[in-house]
């Protein structure tokens, strides 16, 4: 807390968080819409990071797939890819 004050003392933003937290932390309803707040960051965050997940994963496919229509190995491409064999050999097969 100590290292809080000074900080905020010598940085007006700094500063001024202080003083709104201290505002919601003794306010239910300012802190029950901070944490609503949060939650839904928190919430789009992780649907952003699932939704680049999956865009990496389908590049993969698509990457297996293309490798395959040139005639590369199964092994090989699993390899490359880091898909499974079992994904690659079920790519192959359609």
């Amino acid at each position: 807390m100590e290292l809080l004050d000074r900080l905020a003392k010598e940085d007006p933003a700094i500063g001024k968080a202080k003083q709104v937290l201290e505002q919601m932390a003794s306010n239910p309803r300012e802190r029950e819409l901070y944490e609503l707040r949060r939650k839904a960051i928190l919430d789009r965050n992780s649907a952003l990071f699932e939704a680049k997940t999956e865009g990496k994963l389908e590049g993969k496919f698509e990457t297996a797939r293309a490798a395959l229509l040139k005639g590369a190995d199964v092994e090989f491409v699993a390899e490359i890819t880091g898909l499974s064999l079992d994904e690659v050999q079920k790519l192959k097969a359609e």
